[in-house]
This record gives structure tokens, sequence and C-alpha cells, in this order.
């Protein structure tokens, strides 16, 4: 799981969107009611964006245009390389601003946490001018019977 939500950073947010513990569409949506997003991204991405559908649609062709033109055309590969299962109580206190953040807008309950796991990944994004390693530390959480990204960090890797 935590290996396909990273694999969505290179073009597919719907999928990442879907992985996270979280309503992350709520969390994007911040301050903008849906409408005003969706106009603020349409400038951004410069595209027609009318609806969540078009917004990944528009965001994961704009990761991928970024990317092939930073390394040119690539091949990804992606490894969970640690996993360590941590105590929900340890979670909390490691991200007790997040939780507590989370929790104000009502999009988590710390009291649905049932497990808690530290993962790393580590992805390598192999293009014809570098190759970039991206690791990832992360946060993963059980909520419901499902794991699902709480959140995570990361640190770039540019071979040239």
């Amino acid at each position: 799981m935590a290996k396909r939500y990273c694999d969505g950073f290179v073009g597919n947010a719907k999928v990442q969107a879907g992985l996270t513990a979280y309503d992350r569409k709520a969390r994007q949506l911040g301050y903008y009611d849906e409408d005003d997003f969706f106009e603020a991204m349409s400038d951004k991405y410069d595209e027609n964006i009318t609806s969540w559908g078009s917004f990944f649609k528009a965001k994961n062709k704009s990761d991928k245009e970024t990317i092939e033109d930073l390394v040119g055309k690539y091949k990804i590969t992606t490894e969970v390389t640690r996993t360590k299962d941590i105590s929900v109580k340890k979670l909390l206190e490691e991200n007790s601003r997040l939780i507590e953040g989370l929790e104000a807008k009502g999009l988590i309950d710390r009291d649905d946490i049932s497990a808690a796991k530290e993962i790393v990944v580590k992805m390598k994004v192999k293009g014809e001018d570098q190759t970039v390693r991206n690791t990832y530390d992360m946060y993963l959480v059980k909520i419901g019977g499902a794991w699902k990204v709480l959140d995570y960090d990361v640190d770039f890797d540019y071979d040239d």
C-alpha cells in the first residue's frame, strides 16, 4: 500500500487520495469552496477543471511533464525497505500537531486508529539525463480495518 502511494507521486494523484488516512479532497479545498478550488486549479494547470476527475487528470499530466523536464524519458522503481510496527500512543505523540489539526477540521478521529507503522519506501526515477532517488519516511495507520497513509517526509537525491 505504501509503495502504491509513492508511485502515485508520478501520475496517479487519485490513487494517492484514496490511500490517505483522511479526506484529502477536503484538506485540499482548504478555505475554498469546490467551485473556487476548480477555478484556481484551472488557472494553475491551464486546463478547464470542473470536477475532481478533471483535476486529477490535469495534476497527473503536470506531474509527469515536470519529471520529464527534470530527467528526460524515465523509468521508476519503488520498494519498501523497512517496516516497523509502532504503538498508537507513539504515533499520536510524534504526530500530535498534525492529528490535532486534522481533528479540528473533522478529517480524522484519533480514536479510530487501531494500529500504526513506520515505513521507509525508496524510489528511483532513472531518466535519460539524470537519476533521482527519493526516500519516503511514512506513517501508516489502520482505520476501519484498512491501512492508510497519515503523513510522510521525503528526501531527494539528485545524481549529476
